[in-house]
């Protein structure tokens, strides 16, 4: 969010809400109240403290806030919304001037407690992302990839054993957020953690981590290219095989269809000057992935949505520098299963670093 993007008083809270049970609608408001006043808060909270590092700046020298302590702090202030409802209905039912009490009640008894709370919360979440864990999820952060992607790269010029990387995201997920609240987006978030860890048969060295928003990445250490779009071939069917139960605005549990692009990349010792090392690969997979968003054209110079589906940037040759690409389909793994003689997902073969 930036400065030019303060929230509004949301004069619609009482008037066009569908018709649904009592329930329902109590939800709905209480979301779009605790929305209101979360982004409201976090504003003054950022312009408060303007010299934290997560503080940047765009390309037009707005500031531009992350969304990491809003998804922290969400679920904690619809709960105090959810308490203090009543109340504040009891207020604007007794003033003549129903709008003008809705903002001080919300003042008075809401505002300054979540911006009390917004201020302990920081501090928390700054703890836990120091800590290497993802709040929301449980899986490992941001900080631990680059950490992984380090120690693989190491493994790599030690040991001439090759590593890929499978960048993940998830399909339309603002579409969830939109039409069935954040707080069934974090169920969905919090399911396909689950799923990579427990359902996916990784080894004890693979890695998956959340690195933002709805995104995710394993890192597969001594595994080439065909053995990671195997396993990202298995994790799509993880997330294929059953719909998600999320909880939807109305309160009701409702099942949705959840899947994801995936973006595969084999590591190579190439790396433009003034890149970490590392950076390359991750270069190459989003590339990939965004490929298969249609966001980037193919190689044919096609730009198509080809979502739900993976994409492979391929092994480069000598002295070309474009990142060639293609869909991995479901032929191509049974191929490489194949190749790998049906041994196992522990037995990749490890290609050796070209001296």
């Amino acid at each position: 969010m930036s400065k030019s993007d303060r929230p509004q008083n949301p004069s619609e809270f009482d008037e066009g809400m569908p018709e649904s049970q009592e329930v329902g609608e109590v939800n709905q408001k209480v979301e779009r109240l605790a929305d209101y006043i979360a982004d409201n808060e976090l504003q003054h909270f950022w312009e408060k403290h303007p010299a934290l590092p997560e503080v940047k700046r765009n390309g037009n020298g707005v500031d531009v806030f992350p969304e990491e302590l809003k998804d922290y702090v969400r679920p904690k202030i619809r709960e105090m919304v959810a308490e203090n409802m009543q109340a504040v209905e009891a207020i604007m039912k007794i003033s003549e001037d129903p709008r003008r009490a809705y903002d001080i009640a919300i003042n008075m008894m809401l505002s300054s407690l979540v911006g009390r709370f917004i201020e302990e919360s920081y501090g928390k979440l700054d703890a836990i992302k120091k800590s290497g864990i993802d709040a929301l999820t449980g899986l490992p952060n941001f900080e631990i990839y680059k950490k992984n992607l380090r120690a693989s790269v190491i493994g790599y010029e030690r040991f001439g054993k090759t590593f890929s990387v499978v960048l993940i995201d998830l399909d339309h997920f603002k579409e969830v957020n939109d039409i069935y609240g954040h707080e069934a987006g974090d169920q969905v978030l919090q399911e396909v953690a689950r799923r990579a860890t427990q359902d996916t048969r990784l080894r004890e060295c693979d890695a998956i981590m959340r690195i933002g928003g709805e995104e995710f990445i394993f890192i597969l250490p001594s595994t080439p290219g065909e053995g990671a779009c195997i396993v990202a071939d298995r994790f799509q069917n993880c997330l294929r095989a059953e719909p998600f139960s999320i909880t939807n605005k109305l309160g009701k549990s409702v099942q949705i269809p959840v899947t994801a692009t995936m973006g595969v990349a084999e590591y190579e010792d190439v790396y433009e000057e003034g890149d970490a090392k590392g950076s390359d690969v991750r270069r190459r997979a989003d590339f990939a992935l965004y490929v298969g968003k249609g966001q980037e054209p193919d190689e044919d110079g096609v730009i198509e949505d080809r979502r739900n589906s993976i994409f492979r940037a391929m092994p480069r040759t000598a002295g070309d520098e474009t990142i060639r690409t293609h869909q991995v389909t479901e032929d191509h793994v049974r191929t490489y299963i194949s190749t790998f003689k049906g041994a196992g997902r522990s037995s990749f073969p490890a290609r050796k670093k070209q001296d």
